[in-house]
């Protein structure tokens, strides 16, 4: 999402099992490649779901339109050194 000229944006949804919305998240990170977007989105939906105590005891399925962030996600060493934190 781009909010303005050099500026970008992410989203995220977080839904049950039957596609309910439980919680929507936006927030500016200003300059980023779309794959630093995405990866601060899942962390951003992490956060949430593990802050939320109505979510917790559930599972968690997370969805990307990225097949790199998510690979990133299960496994560390696959991701570039300066994406770790």
């Amino acid at each position: 999402m781009v909010t303005r000229e050099g500026f970008g944006g992410l989203w995220g949804v977080l839904r049950n099992d039957l596609g309910d919305v439980l919680a929507m998240f936006s927030d500016p990170i200003g300059s980023a490649t779309p794959i630093v977007a995405e990866l601060i989105a899942i962390k951003m939906a992490l956060s949430l779901f593990i802050q939320s105590s109505r979510l917790r005891g559930k599972g968690l399925i997370i969805e990307s339109d990225s097949a790199f962030a998510v690979s990133w996600c299960k496994k560390k060493d696959d991701r570039p050194w300066k994406l770790w934190g």
